[in-house]
């Protein structure tokens, strides 16, 4: 073999070599990233669901997270969870419940009046009876339910705080709001619900969020739809 094959040769073979480790390069990075990433032993990170100091001690946030039946409460309400459920589905044990019907709707009104919806729910299209569901301790949520010609409305009321947790309407008369008049109906919302101790209450997108608290709150209102809703939920 003269010089010339013999380097052709050499050339030809380190080609083919650097080619192969180019080849295998990802496979190699690959397995090592694995064996780091799967067969090591790794340290468990502790998952803390304790609420912080900061709002432990606040009564409503520990009230709501009961209602809300959170991984960050101790204790949960025995009667009724606070779901976004269909209308007049009854949600709780048999046994510890009640169904009653009633004429009277003074509550309902000073409910209303109170938690500031009296201007977005004309309750006076509502005639007849109505019935509620409420815990026979009468310390767990008290659930209400209105049914009119062309509408519905749904409320929990919480009978231990004297508060209003979760409401939803449905019906032709659905007033419009900004969002400068949902923010500000929110804002007297929390005052309302006693949480306005909480500090880090953050606006976004029709909902107030605390993140200290682990709470959000929304208010929703779809007018191509005619419902008006208000609900809570867990965030982490």
């Amino acid at each position: 073999m003269c010089k010339a094959d013999k380097k052709r040769y050499i050339v030809i073979l380190g080609t083919i070599v650097v080619l192969c480790i180019v080849i295998m390069m990802p496979h190699i990075y690959f397995s090592i990233m694995d064996y780091y990433a799967y067969e090591r032993e790794h340290k468990m990170e502790k998952i803390s669901f304790e609420l912080s100091s900061d709002v432990k001690d606040i009564t409503m946030v520990q009230r709501m997270h009961e209602v809300l039946n959170s991984y960050y409460s101790v204790q949960n309400v025995e009667n009724t969870a606070l779901l976004q459920a269909d209308f007049f589905e009854i949600i709780g044990d048999e046994d510890n419940v009640s169904f009653e019907v009633s004429y009277d709707t003074k509550m309902l009104k000073f409910i209303l009046k109170e938690a500031g919806f009296m201007k977005y729910i004309p309750l006076k299209n509502f005639k007849g009876f109505y019935s509620f569901i409420k815990s026979k301790n009468n310390k767990g949520i008290v659930q209400y339910q209105l049914k009119g010609n062309k509408e519905r409305l749904e409320l929990r009321w919480d009978s231990d705080k004297q508060k209003l947790l979760y409401l939803k309407y449905r019906g032709k008369n659905v007033k419009q709001a900004d969002e400068r008049e949902i923010y500000e109906w929110q804002k007297k919302y929390i005052e309302y619900m006693n949480l306005s101790l909480v500090e880090d209450w953050v606006y976004n997108n029709r909902r107030m969020i605390s993140k200290k608290a682990h709470l959000s709150t929304g208010l929703r209102i779809d007018n191509q739809k005619n419902v008006l809703e208000l609900s809570w939920d867990i965030i982490d």
